[in-house]
Protein backbone atom coordinates (compact mmCIF):
# COMPACT_ATOMS: atom_id res chain seq x y z
CA UNK A 1 0.00 0.00 0.00
CA UNK A 2 1.17 3.34 -1.11
CA UNK A 3 1.45 6.44 1.75
CA UNK A 4 -0.52 9.22 0.34
CA UNK A 5 -0.72 12.43 1.89
CA UNK A 6 -4.18 12.77 2.51
CA UNK A 7 -4.31 16.15 4.17
CA UNK A 8 -6.57 16.97 1.43
CA UNK A 9 -8.84 14.05 1.02
CA UNK A 10 -12.18 13.87 3.18
CA UNK A 11 -13.50 10.48 2.21
CA UNK A 12 -16.07 8.74 0.03
CA UNK A 13 -17.43 6.24 -1.79
CA UNK A 14 -17.44 2.77 -4.21
CA UNK A 15 -20.39 0.96 -5.87
CA UNK A 16 -21.26 -0.86 -8.66
CA UNK A 17 -23.76 -1.73 -10.82
CA UNK A 18 -24.15 -4.78 -13.25
CA UNK A 19 -25.08 -3.43 -16.69
CA UNK A 20 -25.44 -6.51 -18.35
CA UNK A 21 -26.68 -9.53 -17.05
CA UNK A 22 -26.67 -12.77 -18.85
CA UNK A 23 -23.42 -14.35 -20.47
CA UNK A 24 -19.64 -15.50 -19.26
CA UNK A 25 -18.52 -12.04 -18.99
CA UNK A 26 -20.04 -9.50 -17.01
CA UNK A 27 -20.28 -5.65 -17.28
CA UNK A 28 -19.87 -3.57 -14.32
CA UNK A 29 -20.13 0.16 -13.50
CA UNK A 30 -17.74 0.90 -10.98
CA UNK A 31 -18.64 4.69 -9.72
CA UNK A 32 -15.94 6.12 -7.79
CA UNK A 33 -16.71 9.31 -5.36
CA UNK A 34 -14.17 11.40 -3.54
CA UNK A 35 -14.48 14.62 -1.25
CA UNK A 36 -11.48 16.76 -1.40
CA UNK A 37 -10.45 20.12 0.40
CA UNK A 38 -11.45 22.93 -1.91
CA UNK A 39 -8.04 24.59 -1.04
CA UNK A 40 -6.27 22.13 -2.31
CA UNK A 41 -8.04 20.23 -4.58
CA UNK A 42 -9.97 23.14 -6.55
CA UNK A 43 -12.37 22.85 -8.86
CA UNK A 44 -14.94 25.71 -10.62
CA UNK A 45 -18.24 25.70 -12.50
CA UNK A 46 -16.26 25.17 -16.28
CA UNK A 47 -14.39 22.18 -15.11
CA UNK A 48 -17.97 20.85 -13.98
CA UNK A 49 -19.83 22.01 -17.26
CA UNK A 50 -17.19 20.76 -19.36
CA UNK A 51 -16.14 17.74 -17.60
CA UNK A 52 -12.40 18.68 -18.34
CA UNK A 53 -9.80 18.81 -17.16
CA UNK A 54 -9.66 16.05 -14.54
CA UNK A 55 -8.91 17.24 -11.06
CA UNK A 56 -5.45 18.27 -10.46
CA UNK A 57 -3.26 16.49 -8.03
CA UNK A 58 0.28 17.85 -7.90
CA UNK A 59 2.66 15.44 -7.97
CA UNK A 60 5.37 16.35 -6.14
CA UNK A 61 2.40 16.67 -3.19
CA UNK A 62 -0.25 14.02 -3.87
CA UNK A 63 0.21 10.58 -5.07
CA UNK A 64 -3.73 10.11 -6.68
CA UNK A 65 -1.85 9.89 -9.93
CA UNK A 66 -0.58 6.71 -9.28
CA UNK A 67 -2.88 5.02 -7.53
CA UNK A 68 -5.82 2.62 -8.29
CA UNK A 69 -8.86 0.77 -6.67
CA UNK A 70 -6.95 -2.23 -5.73
CA UNK A 71 -8.37 -6.06 -5.31
CA UNK A 72 -7.65 -6.27 -0.99
CA UNK A 73 -9.46 -9.68 -0.57
CA UNK A 74 -10.24 -12.99 -2.51
CA UNK A 75 -7.95 -11.50 -5.78
CA UNK A 76 -7.72 -15.37 -7.15
CA UNK A 77 -11.97 -15.06 -7.98
CA UNK A 78 -11.19 -11.52 -9.52
CA UNK A 79 -12.47 -12.73 -12.65
CA UNK A 80 -10.14 -10.75 -15.12
CA UNK A 81 -10.42 -7.53 -12.82
CA UNK A 82 -8.37 -4.50 -14.10
CA UNK A 83 -8.02 -1.41 -11.37
CA UNK A 84 -9.09 1.97 -12.66
CA UNK A 85 -7.70 5.01 -11.35
CA UNK A 86 -9.05 7.43 -8.73
CA UNK A 87 -8.44 10.79 -10.16
CA UNK A 88 -11.72 11.71 -10.80
CA UNK A 89 -13.34 14.81 -12.59
CA UNK A 90 -15.40 17.60 -10.33
CA UNK A 91 -19.04 17.52 -9.96
CA UNK A 92 -19.72 19.80 -7.37
CA UNK A 93 -17.60 22.41 -5.35
CA UNK A 94 -18.60 24.55 -2.33
CA UNK A 95 -16.20 27.60 -1.62
CA UNK A 96 -17.65 28.24 1.74
CA UNK A 97 -17.79 24.44 3.13
CA UNK A 98 -14.30 24.31 1.81
CA UNK A 99 -15.35 20.92 -0.63
CA UNK A 100 -14.36 19.84 -3.57
CA UNK A 101 -16.57 16.65 -4.54
CA UNK A 102 -14.71 14.15 -7.52
CA UNK A 103 -16.28 11.59 -9.46
CA UNK A 104 -15.38 8.76 -12.05
CA UNK A 105 -17.25 6.44 -13.64
CA UNK A 106 -15.67 2.89 -15.32
CA UNK A 107 -17.00 0.12 -17.30
CA UNK A 108 -15.01 -3.09 -16.18
CA UNK A 109 -16.03 -6.62 -17.58
CA UNK A 110 -14.96 -9.59 -15.38
CA UNK A 111 -16.50 -13.11 -15.86
CA UNK A 112 -19.36 -13.83 -14.08
CA UNK A 113 -19.40 -15.96 -10.97
CA UNK A 114 -16.65 -13.26 -9.64
CA UNK A 115 -16.85 -12.59 -6.03
CA UNK A 116 -13.97 -9.89 -4.51
CA UNK A 117 -13.42 -6.56 -2.49
CA UNK A 118 -11.71 -4.02 -3.86
CA UNK A 119 -10.42 -0.82 -2.08
CA UNK A 120 -9.17 2.82 -2.50
CA UNK A 121 -6.85 2.56 0.68
CA UNK A 122 -3.97 5.46 2.19
CA UNK A 123 -2.53 6.52 4.79
CA UNK A 124 -2.60 9.92 7.30
CA UNK A 125 -6.32 11.31 8.09
CA UNK A 126 -7.10 15.03 8.02
CA UNK A 127 -5.84 16.84 10.47
CA UNK A 128 -9.06 18.99 11.10
CA UNK A 129 -11.14 15.89 11.24
CA UNK A 130 -9.64 14.68 14.51
CA UNK A 131 -9.34 16.03 17.96
CA UNK A 132 -5.48 16.32 18.74
CA UNK A 133 -5.97 14.17 21.74
CA UNK A 134 -6.89 11.21 19.74
CA UNK A 135 -3.58 10.19 18.87
CA UNK A 136 -5.19 9.18 15.32
CA UNK A 137 -3.04 11.49 12.77
CA UNK A 138 -1.24 8.79 11.27
CA UNK A 139 -3.87 5.84 10.68
CA UNK A 140 -4.54 4.35 7.78
CA UNK A 141 -8.04 4.12 6.05
CA UNK A 142 -9.91 2.56 3.36
CA UNK A 143 -13.05 2.82 0.99
CA UNK A 144 -13.94 -1.10 0.23
CA UNK A 145 -16.57 -2.25 -2.10
CA UNK A 146 -17.99 -5.54 -2.20
CA UNK A 147 -18.03 -7.34 -5.67
CA UNK A 148 -20.19 -10.14 -6.20
CA UNK A 149 -20.92 -10.82 -9.84
CA UNK A 150 -22.82 -13.98 -9.93
CA UNK A 151 -26.28 -14.93 -12.45
CA UNK A 152 -28.11 -17.29 -11.68
CA UNK A 153 -29.47 -18.05 -14.73
CA UNK A 154 -28.90 -16.71 -18.31
CA UNK A 155 -30.65 -13.53 -17.80
CA UNK A 156 -31.46 -12.73 -14.09
CA UNK A 157 -28.66 -11.49 -11.44
CA UNK A 158 -28.52 -12.16 -7.96
CA UNK A 159 -29.97 -9.63 -6.43
CA UNK A 160 -27.13 -7.78 -4.77
CA UNK A 161 -27.05 -4.42 -4.18
CA UNK A 162 -23.89 -2.49 -3.65
CA UNK A 163 -23.15 -1.10 -0.34
CA UNK A 164 -20.73 2.23 -0.26
CA UNK A 165 -18.04 2.37 2.33
CA UNK A 166 -16.58 5.63 3.41
CA UNK A 167 -13.23 5.98 4.56
CA UNK A 168 -13.17 6.42 8.22
CA UNK A 169 -9.73 5.90 10.35
CA UNK A 170 -8.79 2.45 11.25
CA UNK A 171 -6.44 1.32 14.11
CA UNK A 172 -4.99 -2.07 13.26
CA UNK A 173 -7.81 -3.41 11.58
CA UNK A 174 -7.43 -3.92 8.03
CA UNK A 175 -11.42 -4.30 7.62
CA UNK A 176 -14.25 -1.35 7.41
CA UNK A 177 -17.71 -2.37 8.14
CA UNK A 178 -20.54 -0.87 5.82
CA UNK A 179 -22.28 2.45 7.02
CA UNK A 180 -25.12 1.94 5.12
CA UNK A 181 -27.07 0.23 2.35
CA UNK A 182 -28.77 1.44 -0.67
CA UNK A 183 -32.44 1.56 -1.06
CA UNK A 184 -34.20 -1.30 -3.29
Amino acid sequence: MDIINASHFEGGTITYKILNKSGSVVSILLTQTYIYDYTKIACNNSMIANQSPKLYFDPSVYQENNETINCIQYCNQSGGYKAPTVVSYCTDYSASLGITVGQRSDIINITNGSYFIVAYQGQSWRQLSLPPSSGMYNTTWSIPCSDDIQLTGLTRARKNKPIPHYAIPLQRSPRVAPTSKLPD
